[in-house]
């Protein structure tokens, strides 16, 4: 039988992130280069800590790999919204976005909260 281990990323670096305003600003951001007339599901945003999100890791490098396997998570970037109460989409001219919700997630409930506490002070 092997060994299994939980090993946590030691480090997390967030390279540039953008706050909207609010869910609907964030929605309408992520759908604006959807043709006119489109509708149906159109992505998915993540949830936790009542905030609403997503990330961009980097591309999957040699030294991104390495980075990973030492314990360090580069991002690249996250946009993010406050929502206080989950909610299972967001409709907004005949599209929709589903919102998942990752608040048991282990690094997305941290990670929501280092939001909070560091993102939403410098405002």
């Amino acid at each position: 039988m092997p060994t299994f281990s939980l090993k946590p990323y030691t480090k997390i670096t967030v390279r540039t992130y953008m706050k909207f305003d609010s869910p609907n600003a964030f929605v309408t951001s992520m759908t604006s280069g959807v043709p006119r007339g489109t509708t149906g599901r159109v992505g998915n945003l993540f949830w936790a800590n009542g905030i609403i999100f997503r990330h961009f890791a980097y591309a999957q490098t040699d030294s991104v790999s390495k980075q990973l396997l030492l314990g360090h998570l580069p991002v690249d970037h996250i946009e993010y919204a406050i929502m206080p109460e989950f909610r299972e989409e967001i409709q907004l001219g005949g599209m929709s976005v589903t919102i998942v919700d990752v608040s048991n997630h282990s690094f997305f409930k941290d990670f929501t909260k280092w939001i909070k506490q560091k993102l939403e002070k410098t405002k």
